[in-house]
């Protein structure tokens, strides 16, 4: 089984490649269904104290939001923006900043926020999430380690 499952995480590429996925491909409301670690986990160990070690690599309660994906916004849990991009298999969605914090990133910040075409000032350096496969029903991303797979309802 373990083979069967490592076997499709190869052809996930070559099958996504194949594809011509759009903008629209992608809105709905994807339930997360499961995540499978892809890769080997940092065993660091932050604190020892006699008894006590807190490590990471090592959760056993990993929690993953559901994702909402319309035409005009992205939202994963609360991080939520209107304004996100698609490309090369990748969602790319600009962090708003907040109405109560603009001025304050304004006087005391360099390059921390940007204004975009839209007029409106977003987070630099936005964080990128790539599709390793999509269809009607399922996708599924890479986050670091994991592979998360989300259905949509």
């Amino acid at each position: 089984m373990k083979f069967n499952i490592y076997f499709l995480f190869l052809l996930y590429p070559i099958i996504i490649n194949s594809q011509d996925i759009k903008k629209t491909d992608l809105i709905g409301n994807w339930t997360f269904k499961k995540y499978v670690i892809t890769k080997e986990m940092p065993q660091d160990t932050i604190i020892k104290l006699g008894e006590i070690s807190i490590e990471y690599g090592k959760s056993t309660d990993l929690k993953f939001s559901d994702i909402t994906i319309s035409k005009n916004t992205f939202q994963e849990n609360d991080y939520k923006s209107d304004l996100w991009e698609f490309s090369n298999y990748e969602i790319t969605p600009h962090l708003p900043v907040s109405k109560n914090d603009l001025e304050f990133y304004k006087k005391h910040s360099v390059g921390v926020i940007e204004k975009l075409e839209n007029g409106k000032y977003y987070f630099t350096k936005p964080r990128s999430i790539k599709i390793l496969s999509l269809n009607k029903k399922l996708m599924i991303i890479e986050d670091h380690y994991y592979n998360l797979i989300y259905e949509r309802e």
